[in-house]
């Protein structure tokens, strides 16, 4: 059996330590070969602990000694065997210059049009006169005329206005609305959340396709109380008004 002062390799392989090289020199004592391994190894563990504290950074975009989410340490994939001695690459979680994550994030804009929609249709068959738990909505107009009343808290509510004194008026909810900037437009242009007003100042309604194929609103449909519910817009001359 041959002692360890018999076998003096040059440790190229200990990690990618030194490359193809190794470290140049040639232990002549068993002792001395041990000393170097557990020197070696020692070393090894303290990287892989200071590895294993800093690897958390890689969430935030910080980079990572294992490379895990950005810039990771330059020649730390050397010492380990890695071949590369360039650390981490991009990172799966963000940007190590930055910090910020991958995921898309997108500023709230004080409100969408159609959301205004998406609010009428919680009340979809329910007697408008009879609707006591929605914001800005009053019922001003009983249980036969709640057409602009509706609309403007639905609108109100979708962030997209804010409503005012007498909007429970078709005429007075129009000329506020042109006040507040929003435009007329084609009903091939009218979009979700748009607002539909029919022969000038007679009933209002918000479109709920595009292109105004369906409208939502306090309707009548030929009953003697309002209902919220869809109509086509199939009648009458109708104007659409988009914001902004």
């Amino acid at each position: 059996m041959l002692g360890l002062s018999q076998f003096q390799p040059g440790l190229a392989g200990y990690g990618g330590l030194a490359g193809s090289s190794g470290l140049g020199f040639q232990p002549q004592s068993s002792g001395f070969v041990i000393n170097q391994m557990m020197a070696l190894m020692s070393l090894v563990m303290m990287m892989t602990e200071m590895q294993m504290m800093m690897s958390p950074m890689a969430q935030f975009g910080g980079g990572s000694p294992l490379g895990i989410g950005g810039g990771g340490l330059p020649g730390l994939g050397n010492f380990l065997g890695s071949g590369s001695g360039s650390g981490g690459g991009g990172g799966s979680y963000g940007s190590a210059a930055t910090g910020a994550t991958n995921a898309s994030f997108s500023p709230s804009s004080g409100g969408s049009s159609s959301r205004a929609v998406d609010i009428a249709k919680q009340y979809l068959g329910q007697k408008s006169g009879t609707i006591n738990n929605m914001k800005n909505f009053t019922h001003a107009g009983g249980m036969t005329n709640n057409c602009a009343d509706f609309v403007s808290a639905c609108l109100a509510n979708a962030g997209v206005y804010k409503k005012k004194p007498g909007d429970a008026s078709v005429r007075v909810l129009k000329q506020h609305l042109i006040e507040d900037g929003w435009r007329k437009v084609s009903k091939a242009q009218a979009k979700p959340g748009d607002v539909a007003i029919f022969n000038g100042t007679q009933h209002v309604e918000l479109v709920a396709t595009q292109g105004a194929s369906k409208l939502i609103g306090s309707n009548n449909g030929g009953k003697s109380y309002q209902t919220v519910g869809y109509d086509s817009g199939n009648w009458g001359s109708v104007e659409y008004y988009t914001k902004g």
